[in-house]
């Protein structure tokens, strides 16, 4: 099975193809390639260079964030686009859960909320295996001083940038795309379609309560 997994919510446009066990590519475009257009023409350029067309996917996987909403949007509105086109398989999820750190133990997964704070994912490392909860949060600057007792890791240059003067001791996160496609193995079937009358692709548009 050939699944593209797709993400534009926190470093620009992170594309993925899996086939079966392995990942073929990983391929990330820039924070200033905000476009479905330009997001469409990454997806058939970045397939074709590896000898593959949209015809040869059998399931695609998005990221909800949280993150970049408008940068969200456009890449659940492709996902759906083409999963009704190409009449296959389609599951969404949380983009905070596509990297771990370097070492075993509980972390934080943490992308820009701007002035409201961080979105943060809490997941647990284990050698190869990591596991993150459900859902993520978004933490208020008032509350920062909790995450500072596990390991903060992000993927989103900008946050890092900023995490000195948020008094954050955050790290660059780096891909975990052994758990990412065993996550995504568990959702979907040998084959199959997306059922649009039960759309649960649900955005992590997250707001402090």
């Amino acid at each position: 099975m050939k699944i593209l997994s797709i993400d534009t919510s926190i470093c620009g446009d992170l594309l993925t193809l899996f086939d079966n066990s392995k990942a073929i590519f990983h391929k990330t475009f820039g924070k200033e390639q905000k476009s479905s257009h330009l997001l469409m023409l990454n997806i058939k350029e970045t397939l074709l260079s590896y000898g593959l067309s949209l015809n040869d996917i059998d399931a695609i996987a998005i990221g909800l964030g949280p993150g970049s909403f408008l940068g969200t949007r456009i890449g659940v509105i492709i996902a759906k686009t083409l999963a009704y086109a190409l009449d296959i398989q389609l599951v969404g999820f949380c983009s905070l859960s596509l990297y771990a750190p370097n070492n075993d133990g509980v972390f934080y997964s943490l992308s820009d909320a701007k002035s409201k704070g961080v979105y943060a994912l809490k997941g647990e490392k284990n050698e190869h295996q990591v596991i993150f909860e459900e859902t993520p949060s978004l933490i208020d600057p008032e509350d920062f001083n909790f995450l500072k007792e596990h390991p903060l890791i992000t993927a989103d240059l900008d946050l890092y940038q900023k995490a000195p003067e948020l008094g954050l001791p955050i790290e660059i996160a780096k891909l975990t795309l052994e758990s990412h496609l065993k996550y995504l193995s568990d959702r979907l079937k040998p084959s199959g379609s997306y059922d649009f009358s039960k759309d649960s692709l649900d955005i992590h548009y997250l707001r402090l309560s």
